[in-house]
């Protein structure tokens, strides 16, 4: 069945529950849908019933609807659906995740922090699952999940210690040799997470071949702990890989600071008399930073910082987000600093009446009669306000109100330099739409004293079925 040919089942209604509201994705053996459950936005699966390995697939996910763990993703219900005119289909109804960490790592590799962090509960999940004789069988970045700020595996490989894999399943580079002869366990699981965690840090695929002492080549640029972890879980030999507890414990180390890259400077020595004149010796210094005036270099910590609030956006996708309230404090404070710059600058600049004027001298009275009075200030306004550009199936899966907020920082001309989500709300879509409306919006500065000031505002976007609307207000200066 084509891509387009799933896209066309938009509308249709799964076992008389599940309206397929919209087409997510496909592949040869499958597609997956949005629909709701309750009040919840879930996603159905659907494998066609002739599909390679289709019965393998419905029983793992009947056996996954009993399992209930904080970081395993959720399967609500399973079954067989006619679909009228077409051959029947298998079909899960699942949780809605709004992340991935694949699509992470098409970006950009994760911090040691972050790497921890997704650990974590990754060790939480497969404990659990060990516990009960079961393998999750299929650990790798797009199955690592985030709702919201907690992270999930999905479910969809679980299955009972002992089997075997699938026809499908053998065809993955993951997959160890002696799985093919004594079926999945625990430790094919550690073998995966070294794996996972190998291509969470560097985003590359980690090399198979055997080293001397049996363990898979881990990366040098890896820092500790995750290093150790990586190399005790690419064992050749199962019985030599790190249980999970003993995983657990290694990560309790303190993290590794990555070293400075060395660069070689040139230092020349003093000439002695009677002695060869001078040499030059090379050292190895760290790399000194360039060099960036105060404002650049806030903008460019600040633009990382906004960028890691983006994660409905792809990039910066963490576990444990920072909350709205730390991320608003760091921008004020980038912005009060940044203000503060500037006047100091411009103050020493300016030279003291005292030292131009001779010391005999009076200064007399500007003769300008309106020297003496105040000098203008006005609030700054919205001159151009772009709507997001939401698609028609989107905007007819919205249920009551969605509110997006978005926090911009705009220069003294007017334009934006920096955007940030301070209130995703439910749906990653919708923020995405909105972030990128507003960076094309533009405004009047807010003049003070007579000068046009930077200024950083709040947009807040009303989402609704029957269109977008949008609110802006100033936070500083204020006028």
């Amino acid at each position: 069945m084509t891509f387009n040919k799933w896209q066309q089942w938009e509308g249709r209604v799964v076992g008389g529950r599940y309206a397929l509201q919209q087409h997510l994705g496909a592949s040869d053996h499958g597609a997956v849908y949005l629909t709701s459950f309750g009040e919840a936005r879930a996603v159905v699966k659907l494998v066609p019933e002739d599909a390679p390995d289709a019965a393998a697939q419905l029983a793992r996910w009947e056996a996954a609807c009993n399992l209930s763990h904080a970081n395993l993703l959720r399967v609500h219900d399973t079954g067989r659906w006619h679909a009228d005119d077409e051959r029947d289909m298998f079909f899960a109804l699942m949780e809605f995740a709004d992340d991935n960490l694949g699509d992470v790592l098409a970006d950009r590799p994760l911090t040691p922090i972050e790497a921890r962090d997704m650990l974590e509960p990754t060790l939480a999940a497969l404990e659990y699952l060990h516990g009960r004789n079961l393998v999750h069988g299929c650990l790798k970045p797009s199955n690592v999940m985030a709702i919201g700020s907690q992270l999930k595996l999905a479910v969809d490989g679980v299955r009972r210690s002992g089997t075997r894999l699938t026809s499908v399943e053998q065809e993955d580079w993951r997959a160890v040799p002696e799985v093919f002869n004594a079926g999945v366990s625990s430790r094919n699981d550690v073998w995966a997470l070294g794996l996972l965690l190998v291509e969470s840090l560097t985003r590359q695929k980690p090399k198979l071949e055997r080293a001397s002492e049996g363990a898979i080549q881990v990366p040098d640029d890896i820092v500790e702990p995750f290093k150790s972890i990586a190399q005790a879980c690419l064992q050749r030999d199962p019985a030599k890989r790190c249980p999970i507890a003993e995983v657990r414990h290694m990560l309790q180390r303190p993290i590794e600071p990555a070293k400075a890259p060395a660069q070689v400077v040139p230092i020349r020595t003093e000439a002695k008399p009677g002695l060869t004149p001078a040499k030059e010796e090379t050292v190895s210094q760290p790399a000194p930073e360039p060099a960036r005036d105060l404002e650049s270099k806030q903008a460019a910590d600040l633009e990382f910082l906004l960028d890691e609030s983006e994660l409905p956006q792809r990039r910066n996708w963490k576990p444990a987000p920072l909350s709205v309230a730390v991320f608003l404090a760091i921008l004020a404070i980038l912005a009060v600093v940044t203000f503060a710059g500037r006047h100091t600058s411009e103050t020493r600049l300016k030279p003291p009446a005292a030292i131009t004027a001779p010391e005999s001298a009076t200064v007399q009275p500007h003769s300008n009669p309106s020297a003496s009075l105040p000098l203008k200030s006005a609030a700054g306004s919205v001159t151009k306000q772009v709507m997001p550009e939401v698609s028609r199936v989107a905007q007819n899966s919205i249920r009551g109100v969605v509110k997006v907020r978005v926090q911009v920082n705009v220069n003294d001309a007017g334009q934006v330099m920096l955007a940030g989500l301070a209130a995703q709300g439910p749906s990653r879509y919708f923020a995405r739409q909105a972030l990128e409306a507003v960076r094309r919006w533009t405004f009047t500065a807010p003049v003070v004293d007579g000068k046009p000031m930077a200024s950083r505002w709040m947009i807040e976007f009303d989402f609704r079925r029957s269109g977008a609307k949008a609110e802006a207000r100033v936070i500083a200066p204020k006028v």
